[in-house]
């Protein structure tokens, strides 16, 4: 008969630093936040100049409106006139809007017609530009569990 004896020992000061370091973690995750603003900006800036190929495409405009469009901004893709919309969701700079807080984090745009668009009118179809999809909350769900428990940075970068 052979016996086995196994001997373990538990450092408690290591155990309560990573304990600590958890509990720090659990109330900050703005490092989390921080990449998942630099992944929206990515993906809606994407999702704009395929013209909403991430939302499954967008509608085409009206033949009136695109032939009033063509005459006055020759050239111009579907929701682009000033440029103005497009630069405000690739940049998620507008700080009424955009917010990275400890627990919570805001991204979108404050540009006022964003919302007909967005939604959609009784007289123009829906062409998302906002949005989040299943694979992006997977992704930050997962970082940010990691870094809750291992403290890791890197996994943002």
């Amino acid at each position: 008969m052979t016996n086995i004896r196994i001997q373990a020992e538990v450092r408690a000061d290591e155990v309560d630093d990573l304990i600590d370091g958890i509990r720090e973690r659990i109330t900050d995750v703005r490092p989390a936040f921080r990449w998942a603003h630099q992944q929206l900006k990515r993906t809606f800036a994407d999702n704009f100049t395929s013209q909403g190929l991430e939302v499954g495409g967008w509608a085409p405009l009206s033949a009136e409106y695109a032939s009033w469009k063509l005459a006055r901004y020759p050239g111009a893709p579907t929701l682009v006139r000033s440029g103005r919309l497009f630069r405000s969701v690739s940049e998620l700079s507008d700080p009424l809007v955009n917010k990275i807080d400890k627990l919570s984090a805001t991204f979108g745009t404050g540009v006022p017609y964003a919302q007909f668009h967005q939604t959609g009118t009784s007289k123009m179809p829906k062409r998302e530009i906002v949005f989040l999809n299943q694979t992006f909350l997977n992704d930050l769900a997962e970082k940010m569990s990691n870094y809750v428990v291992e403290g890791d940075e890197g996994l943002f970068a």
